[in-house]
């Protein structure tokens, strides 16, 4: 590994680390898919069930049920890990598709964005989901084509509106019916289980999927709606250094 991004990756660890110590809040999503996990590795006697939720982040939070773990702690070491794969990642595909410079710079830019920062804290689904999305796009540009619809379908399982990177890149191989079909392949086999799950226990494998577009409409999640020029502020809030990245693509 590189010494430069390296360096990146461990500044990025202990900084988040230490942050820890600070910020012990559990949010209502964390606790709800805390809940999930002990309720799958208790097969349903203790926990609680959300079926709105995908399923992959509680899956991996259940390994501290089923040990005998801190669940927080083990969910901090899963989403740090998630972290700083992220942070590799855009480094690495920005080296591919550009130089070394651009790739240390977005690494950076990316690890000390705060509401990337924050998230890391959070126990929610987004950072996990990042991960698997760029890797999807990392096997992607090296054209393999199965490991990239896998890597969509742990997307979609960790955060169900990652499943439109399944519609994204499947558009760019539609010219190779070769790689469309295992593209898809890929998908299919690592949701198959969640949807066979979805048929055994609601009856069937998509409409739980609905219900959830349907449920958020009344999840009071209104209040935080924002006109679309509210986010061009938001953004420079959350990194100042992102003011420049317009008058520098001019240069």
């Amino acid at each position: 590994m590189d010494k430069k991004i390296f360096t990146v990756l461990l500044f990025s660890l202990v900084t988040r680390v230490i942050y820890l110590f600070f910020d012990k809040n559990i949010w209502w999503d964390a606790a709800v898919y805390l809940a999930m996990g002990e309720h799958i590795a208790t097969f349903g006697q203790l926990g609680f069930w959300e079926p709105i939720r995908p399923l992959l982040w509680p899956f991996l939070l259940s390994y501290a049920f089923l040990f005998e773990l801190n669940p927080i702690i083990l969910g901090h070491i899963f989403s740090t890990f998630f972290s700083l794969g992220v942070i590799y990642l855009t480094y690495f595909i920005a080296k591919k598709l550009f130089n070394e410079q651009t790739a240390l710079l977005s690494s950076i830019l990316l690890s000390f964005t705060w509401i990337f920062f924050l998230f890391n804290a959070r126990l929610y689904t987004e950072i996990p989901a990042v991960f698997f999305g760029l890797c999807a796009y990392y096997f992607f540009l090296q054209e393999k084509h199965f490991e990239t619809g896998l890597c969509i379908g742990l997307a979609f399982l960790t955060k169900f509106p990652m499943g439109i990177l399944l519609v994204i890149l499947g558009l760019f191989s539609i010219r190779k019916i070769k790689n469309t079909f295992y593209l898809l392949a890929g998908f299919i086999l690592i949701t198959v289980p969640y949807f066979m799950f979805n048929y055994l226990a609601y009856g069937s494998p998509i409409e739980i999927l609905f219900f959830a577009q349907e449920f958020l409409k009344y999840a009071g999640i209104w209040i935080f709606q924002e006109p679309w020029w509210w986010y061009l502020f938001a953004l420079i809030k959350e990194n100042v250094l992102f003011f420049f990245a317009i008058p520098g693509k001019t240069l």
